[in-house]
């Protein structure tokens, strides 16, 4: 990403994933600033990444036992 750039999309991940060098999280804090597009698209990331991280942490989440199991129906 250059100085007078938007950051793409993928930066804007891994900026809310803290995945990001330094140097780039820095240019990103300083662009977000001073850029309500980006800003928006920021937030947005930021929602994204949280519901894919809530989703996570339900897939993980034991269910209850009788989910667990297969469910054999018997046909009259």
């Amino acid at each position: 990403m250059t100085a007078d750039s938007h950051p793409s999309e993928d930066v804007l991940e891994q900026y809310c994933l803290g995945t990001l060098p330094a140097a780039e999280r820095e240019h990103v804090d300083e662009h977000t600033r001073s850029c309500a597009p980006c800003r928006d698209r920021l937030r947005e990331t930021e929602r994204y990444v949280r519901t894919m991280r809530a989703a996570l942490a339900q897939a993980r989440a034991p269910r209850p036992f009788w989910l667990r199991r297969p469910m054999v129906l018997w046909a009259g």
